[in-house]
Parts: C-alpha cells; sequence; structure tokens
C-alpha cells in the first residue's frame, strides 16, 4: 500500500469512527426515550385499570347493565374526543447522520469513498493527523 493509500485510508477509518461513534450516541438516547415511553406505559396500563375498575364498581351501585363492545362501538364520539391520525409518516428523521439525505452509495470506488470521507472530516471539523 502507498504512503498515500495509507493516509487516505486512515482519513477514511476517522470519519467512519467519528460517524459510528454518533450514532452509537443516537442509539443511546433512543434506547433511554423508549425505557421512558415503556414506563409512561405501564403507567398508563395501570391507571386506565384502575378506571376500569372504578367504572364497574359504578355501574354495581347503580344497578345500570354495563353496555358491551357493540353498544360502545355505535356511540358517536365527539370529533374533538377522536384520537388523531397516526403520524408515523411525517415524523421527524433522527438527529445525527442516519438520514436519507445523508446516506450515500460509493460502489466500491475509493476515489468516491475518501472524496466523502474529506467532505465529512471538513464538515464536521474532526481533527485528524496527517
Amino acid at each position: 500500500m502507498s504512503g498515500r493509500t495509507l493516509t487516505e485510508a486512515g482519513r477514511v477509518a476517522v470519519a467512519q469512527r467519528t460517524r459510528l461513534e454518533g450514532l452509537f450516541r443516537d442509539l443511546a438516547k433512543l434506547d433511554g426515550q423508549m425505557a421512558a415511553l415503556e414506563a409512561e406505559l405501564a403507567d398508563q396500563s395501570k391507571e386506565l385499570s384502575r378506571l376500569d375498575d372504578r367504572m364497574a364498581e359504578l355501574y354495581h351501585r347503580t344497578g345500570l347493565p354495563r353496555p358491551g363492545p357493540d353498544e360502545l362501538a355505535a356511540v358517536d364520539v365527539a370529533e374533538h374526543l377522536r384520537a388523531p391520525a397516526s403520524k408515523s409518516n411525517t415524523d421527524p428523521a433522527p438527529s445525527g447522520e442516519w438520514t436519507a439525505s445523508r446516506r450515500r452509495d460509493d460502489g466500491g470506488n475509493w476515489e468516491s469513498l475518501v472524496r466523502h470521507a474529506e467532505r465529512y472530516i471538513t464538515d464536521h471539523g474532526i481533527p485528524v493527523d496527517a
């Protein structure tokens, strides 16, 4: 391997290591957010169970029959109380480099890989020896 190729390979490795570290940081953030959401879901599930138990108690006390699923489905819920439509396709992309606009395919071309790595190093102010 020539000296130039070795230097380029080192710079490419630094750029890739930096990107990988950024992805690991983003993954750690997502893990934390997922844990928080799971805890919130567990709390909400407990609260819904308590509410359901309370409703059963109130129906029992009043002597009213508890409506079944078919009866509940027939009730017209006011528009402002309806759950919003899913926005899964419009959610913002996660931070970091893992977005479609940042992906690239160098097609196995060394010069292209080096160019992309150099641009990444420059754009992100990554200190590189040599």
